[in-house]
C-alpha cells in the first residue's frame, strides 16, 4: 500500500539511510563539540550552542540501536523544529528528496525495536531509506535536560538557557 510521503532530508548512518520530513529539519551544520552532561542516559550525548541557543544533542547510533563511533569533523549535526528542537550526528547528508508515492511504503515489521520509531519506507538510488518520525522517536529528550521550549522552540531551564552567541 502506498502512503504519501512529504519530502525528506535524507541522511547516512553506519551504512543506512534514513529520513525525516523536510518540515522537521531547521538547519544542518558542520560537527562541533557537545558539552556533555552529568548523569545524562546514554542517549544523550549532551548540550551545544547554536546561535545563542543551548540545544541537547542525541545519541541517534544509541537511540537507533548501531554501534557507536567518535564523532568525526565530516559529520554533519542536524538541528531539528521544534517541538523536537533538538540536534543529532549524521555520517553525511545526501539532500533533500521527494519520494514517488510508487516507492513508499508502510514500514512493516523491520526492526522490533525500531518500527514504532518509523513513518514508511522509501527507496531512492536503488537503496532503502527509513522515515522516522521525529516526535516518536525524540519524544522526552527534554525531560533529560531540565529544560523547556517556548513556541520557537527556544530552550529555557533554570536560570535561562539562552547565552549569548
Amino acid at each position: 500500500m502506498a502512503i504519501h510521503s512529504e519530502p525528506k532530508v535524507v541522511f547516512s548512518i553506519h551504512n543506512q539511510l534514513y529520513g525525516v520530513g523536510v518540515l522537521d529539519v531547521d538547519k544542518i551544520y558542520r560537527a562541533m563539540q557537545v558539552t556533555a552532561l552529568p548523569d545524562a542516559p546514554v542517549w544523550l550525548m549532551g548540550l551545544v550552542n547554536l546561535g545563542g541557543h543551548i540545544l541537547p544533542v542525541v545519541d541517534m547510533r544509541n537511540r537507533l540501536e548501531l554501534p557507536g563511533k567518535p564523532i568525526d569533523p565530516d559529520d554533519r549535526l542536524v538541528r531539528l523544529t521544534a517541538p523536537s528542537a533538538c540536534c543529532f550526528f549524521v555520517d553525511r547528508v545526501l539532500g533533500v528528496v521527494a519520494f514517488d508515492q510508487d516507492h513508499v511504503s508502510e514500514s512493516g515489521d523491520i526492526h522490533p525495536q525500531l518500527d514504532p520509531h518509523l513513518a514508511g519506507v522509501g527507496r531512492h538510488d536503488n537503496a532503502t531509506v527509513l522515515f522516522i518520525t521525529t516526535a516518536k522517536l525524540f519524544s522526552g529528550v527534554m525531560a533529560h535536560t531540565g529544560m523547556s521550549q517556548d513556541e520557537h522552540g527556544v530552550l529555557n531551564g533554570p536560570g535561562d538557557a539562552r547565552v549569548a552567541g
